[in-house]
């Protein structure tokens, strides 16, 4: 299941743009509300509220140390910090550089991220949340969600900020 804030439009692009290709982490609490109103009065709140963890998308080493951060990292630990979760960036690495997901189509787009994940032993019997900032086809969260299963997770939840309106998957599953 996938549960999606917002659709990618301004004023909110700008703001995503903002933190995660012009530094601007001070945007990362602003966006986090997005993900917490999200589940406030839901139905989908509860079984987000028995998850063991909280798991941003990683970012290979080479991307995260040539742009400093990990832009859903910071979303993360705002988001954890509003929901009273525990954030376990350390329970998925990401075991080789991909490329920018920009511009691929639905089919390269998975083929990009393909096994680019490996989940920590840690995450056995674990129910978790992934997080990303934009949801697209998916080809990220799905990734993610296979390397966490493969590993022993008992659940996987996606979470994002965004989608890009032409998707139409706002509060939906996937």
């Amino acid at each position: 299941m996938t549960r999606i804030a917002a659709h990618h439009k301004e004023p909110l692009s700008q703001a995503i743009y903002g933190l995660k290709y012009r530094g601007h982490r001070e945007l990362a609490p602003i966006l986090a509300r997005y993900l917490f109103a999200a589940l406030l009065n839901d139905s989908w709140a509860e079984p987000y509220r028995t998850v063991d963890g909280v798991i941003p998308v990683p970012l290979h080493v080479d991307r995260q140390r040539e742009r400093g951060y990990n832009h859903a990292e910071l979303l993360a630990k705002a988001f954890c910090a509003q929901m009273q979760l525990p954030l376990q960036s350390g329970w998925l690495i990401r075991r080789r550089a991909t490329h920018t997901q920009v511009g691929l189509t639905a089919a390269e787009r998975r083929t990009n991220v393909a096994q680019a994940f490996v989940a920590h032993p840690a995450v056995q019997g674990k129910r978790v949340i992934v997080l990303d900032d934009v949801y697209t086809t998916g080809a990220t969260l799905n990734a993610c969600a296979e390397a966490l299963v493969m590993a022993g997770a008992s659940a996987v939840y996606g979470l994002t900020l965004a989608t890009p309106p032409q998707q139409n998957r706002l509060h939906t599953g996937s």
